[in-house]
């Protein structure tokens, strides 16, 4: 390989050039010339001899140079390296700065104690072996992880544990909050993804000075300020809020609120949507609001455990779990002033300075607490769930359940689930949702409309506070598997299976990756029952007896003479092109048959008759139907589908649910 200005680069070669027939293979020369980022290729060029006589001489010499330039300009910009560390370079860091845009740096197994900063870079950076075998530790010098250079989402990172961050004050601002701990995004909307963002701690606010006020926490997981990051199955997870800043000048006597324990999303920016999938934020506790500093000043607010979101463009959460965040104790009243009130627990949402809205799709928020006021008078506890201010809330299969307020109760501004309203621009619209077993004062307390009329339709809420109006809703036990222990999961009796209604904008999936609507009708809920799970994912099959779908409780009973269909159906597509096998096995109860330990998603034995389907299902499906003649009584038939595919979550296959017939 030769060298064009100094520096070769492999696999890139022009050998030789048509040009109106006629190709130019003549002894080769260097050609100078500029091509993106110093990346230079090998070019085969005629001698000056061979070119004399083609097309005039100097002029075709001119125009065969100008092509090639240009032609190896676009080659060498399209070409994407594959960076490694520790093998082409010693740390992360050094590896993103050599990186050119679309390369790919590897990263293998271990543990590297660096920050990195993205440096504006659209580039992915990928730990091979994910999260649980390579980590990026912070060494608690700052934020492990920068993205502060107008990334896009062409700027991905992937597959670590991001961890023992701590966040830096920021001094400057109107508002000073301090950075994240794990993850800080500013003016920037980069892909997050596979990651674990844990053990990290918000920088602390600054004291108030006559120029501003007291600064807030930096929240312990993520910031994301003027963003609309992808945030796509990632754990974020006892991570802390920073300390808000103490009020000590006259100009500026309040507390500081304290950070978020999880993450703290800004999403401000016009058109954009931001997009959180997939995501658990569990075990994170919110900031400790700072101390006032004179008489009737309040002490800054505790963080939120979880999520604190604010927002002036829309938000989407769909299939994340809120679990065991803690909100923040408020600040103390000092020297006369008043405390600061207690963060909430799972989230909190508020729209400044525009209403948007907050859209939350087969989530649950489950055994949250909120964090207590500071003491003395005037000030409330956090709610226990969460709380949707001055937005346009939306809840579409969504479970609130288990969830504790903190103390003390201020009027009926607590919540031990779900609080919306209090503001002008609040509304509230929930389809297919559960709210049920939260406590405010060791009372039930699930869901506080106020100064709002809430919109609720198929719905199972217990104790209400304010007005909801709607159809469908209920107000019985929804029958988890064990609520105490943060399972809520439904069980075969829940009132809330199939109790569900066609709603714009339900995910195809529950929060375990089931596909919705096995049945017929989607259960309340963020879980889809399914008594024999499979693989969870995009492949579902339902059953239909005599034409009625049945519901997912095994087993459906199938008179005589009765025509039986099964349907199978990826309701996203992702095998609609893939083999498909359906496993059917006839068993005498209470014998039914089982597959092996180690594939707890196969619900056949090595016995089952297997049928082909060679042409896949896509999202439309297809039905098989045969009808059962009479004598079959005592007999029982379980069927289950396998579709065969590099893109299943095991890389080999992917498995419906089985269903049982007995007959």
């Amino acid at each position: 390989m030769e060298q064009v200005g100094g520096v070769g680069i492999p696999n890139v070669r022009v050998t030789a050039l048509p040009i109106h027939g006629f190709v130019v293979k003549t002894p080769r020369e260097n050609v100078p010339g500029s091509v993106p980022g110093g990346r230079n290729c090998s070019l085969e060029f005629p001698s000056a001899a061979a070119r004399s006589g083609c097309y005039g001489g100097a002029a075709m010499s001119t125009l065969v140079r100008r092509f090639a330039v240009a032609l190896v300009s676009v080659s060498c910009a399209a070409a994407q390296a594959t960076l490694v560390v520790p093998g082409t370079h010693a740390t992360i860091q050094a590896a993103i700065a050599a990186a050119l845009p679309s390369d790919t740096v590897l990263v293998l197994p271990g543990t590297y104690v660096e920050r990195i900063d993205f440096l504006g870079k659209a580039i992915t950076v990928r730990g091979v072996a994910g999260a649980a075998a390579t980590t990026i530790d912070g060494n608690q010098l700052g934020p492990v992880v920068s993205f502060v250079t107008n990334e896009t989402p062409a700027s991905v990172i992937e597959g670590f544990t991001i961890t023992n961050g701590l966040g830096l004050v920021v001094t400057t601002g109107t508002y000073p909050r301090s950075t994240a701990g794990g993850i800080q995004c500013v003016s920037s909307s980069p892909t997050i993804q596979h990651c674990v963002i844990a053990g990290n701690r918000g920088g602390p606010g600054t004291m108030s000075t006559p120029a501003h006020p007291a600064g807030y926490g930096g929240p312990g997981g993520i910031l994301a300020q003027s963003s609309a990051l992808r945030l796509l199955d990632c754990v974020v997870s006892g991570n802390f809020g920073g300390v808000g800043g103490i009020g000590v000048t006259s100009s500026s006597p309040g507390g500081g609120d304290g950070g978020a324990g999880g993450a703290n999303f800004v999403f401000d920016l016009p058109g954009a949507v931001a997009e959180i999938a997939r995501c658990r934020f569990a075990g994170n506790l919110g900031g400790t609001g700072g101390m006032s500093g004179s008489v009737l000043s309040f002490g800054g607010g505790g963080g939120d455990g979880g999520v604190e979101v604010m927002l002036s463009s829309p938000a989407k959460f769909v299939q994340c779990e809120f679990a065991g965040n803690i909100g923040g104790t408020g600040g103390p009243a000092g020297l006369g002033g008043l405390s600061g009130r207690g963060g909430n627990g799972g989230f909190d949402a508020g729209s400044y300075p525009l209403a948007s809205s907050l859209t939350m799709v087969s989530c649950a928020v489950v055994g949250n607490t909120g964090g207590n006021g500071g003491g003395g008078v005037n000030t409330r506890g956090g709610n226990g769930g969460g709380a949707s201010g001055g937005t346009a809330f939306f809840a579409i299969g969504c479970t609130v359940a288990g969830n504790v307020s903190g103390a003390p109760l201020l009027g009926n501004v607590v919540s031990g689930g779900v609080f919306v309203g209090a503001y002008a621009t609040s509304s509230a619209l929930l389809r297919n949702c559960i709210a049920w077993g939260n406590t405010r004062g060791g009372q039930p307390s699930d869901l506080d409309a106020n100064s709002i009329v809430a919109s609720a339709q198929d719905c199972d809420f217990g104790a209400v506070t304010g007005i909801v109006v709607g159809t469908g809703l209920l107000g019985v036990d929804p029958m988890f598997v064990n609520l105490a222990g943060g399972d809520v999961h439904l069980t075969a009796g829940s009132p809330c299976l199939h109790t569900g209604g066609a709603a714009a904008g339900q995910s195809l999936f529950d929060i375990d990756g089931d596909p919705r609507t096995v049945g017929p009708a989607p259960d309340m809920g963020a879980d889809e029952f399914d008594a024999l799970v499979g693989s969870r994912e995009d492949f579902a099959l339902d059953l239909a007896v005599n034409g009625a779908w049945a519901a997912a409780v095994n087993p459906s009973t199938v008179p005589a003479g009765s025509i039986v269909a099964v349907h199978l159906q990826s309701p996203g597509g992702t095998f609609g092109a893939d083999p498909v096998l359906v496993g059917i096995e006839p068993w005498l109860p209470p014998a039914a048959p089982s597959g092996p330990v180690f594939l707890p998603e196969l619900h056949l034995s090595p016995a089952a008759l297997l049928l082909t389907l060679g042409g896949g299902v896509g999202a439309s499906g297809i039905t098989l139907a045969t009808g059962f003649p009479p004598g079959l009584a005592g007999l029982a038939l379980r069927v289950q589908a396998f579709a065969f595919s590099a893109a299943a979550h095991n890389g080999f296959f992917a498995a419906t649910a089985a269903r049982d017939m007995v007959f």
